[in-house]
């Protein structure tokens, strides 16, 4: 149950930051203060990208006080993996030879300390 907690987490750290990158895009600025700060406040990809990020945080926080601490945070660097993939597959960011190798040395890395905690 710990580790689907953490799994949880961590997709749903790694989806908020999509949804903020996706927020970036459509951040318009207007011509009053007061019509930007709205403009800001009700756009969906901020409120689903500040709502998957407090999910995430509280999730994180009861994981934290279930188990230790080295055995959760190497999950932590899964995040870079989601999020690589993620911005790959659904906004077309690149994808090169170096990113597949360190992805490659953090799933071992993050295996061997699941098989060994």
């Amino acid at each position: 149950m710990n580790l689907i907690l953490i799994l949880s987490s961590v997709f749903l750290n790694a989806m908020a930051q999509v949804f903020l990158k996706l927020w970036t895009w459509k951040l318009i600025l207007k011509e009053s203060y007061f019509d930007t700060i709205i403009s800001i406040l009700t756009n969906y990809f901020l409120i689903w990208g500040l709502s998957f990020y407090v999910i995430s945080v509280v999730i994180w926080i009861y994981v934290l006080s279930k188990v230790e601490v080295s055995y959760a945070y190497p999950f932590l660097s899964l995040w870079f993996i989601i999020v690589s993939f993620l911005w790959f597959f659904l906004l077309g960011e690149s994808m090169n030879m170096y990113k597949i190798l360190w992805i490659i040395f953090i799933v071992f890395w993050v295996i061997l300390i699941y098989k060994f905690s």
